[in-house]
């Protein structure tokens, strides 16, 4: 790894090296006014605007890594920058997993923090109901229920 490091830095270094020497020669200075013509006092040049910064990226515990549903009656959507493959093969073996979001129609959603990063939003759906929903998200550490 130290070694790609090296030779990254070294091309990098080359490039720039190469760069400046075919740079177009610097524009003259700006005239000053001043002196006994004018009768002010030397201004110096404006100097340049500054240019914004672009703007940033969205957070990634915003982006969706895929869903995981179980028998139509509940399914969770991860959010975030993990792996998820862990979470991928888990599902996998109790439900379909997918790379699209849970389907609309939860009768209540639970949302808690994983390990590494990522967010779950564990959604219920009928025969359930907002109260039973509830219910388990309460019994569920770091859980916080918010209605369908």
């Amino acid at each position: 790894m130290r070694t790609s490091s090296c030779l990254v830095v070294a091309v990098l270094s080359l490039v720039a090296c190469g760069k400046s020497e075919s740079k177009p020669p610097a524009a003259p200075p700006a005239a000053v006014t001043s002196g006994p013509a004018t009768g002010a006092a030397p201004t110096a040049p404006t100097p340049p605007a500054p240019v914004a910064a672009p703007p940033a990226a969205a957070p990634a515990a915003d982006k969706l890594l895929g869903s995981c549903a179980i028998a139509n009656l509940a399914c969770s959507d991860y959010y975030g920058s993990a792996d998820v493959t862990p979470i991928k093969s888990a599902c996998e073996s109790v439900g379909t997993w997918s790379d699209g979001p849970c389907r609309a129609g939860a009768v209540g959603t639970c949302t808690k923090a994983e390990a590494g990063g990522i967010t779950n939003k564990a959604y219920t759906y009928a025969p359930g109901t907002a109260a039973t929903a509830k219910q388990a998200c309460d019994n569920t550490p770091g859980g916080s229920f918010s209605g369908g």
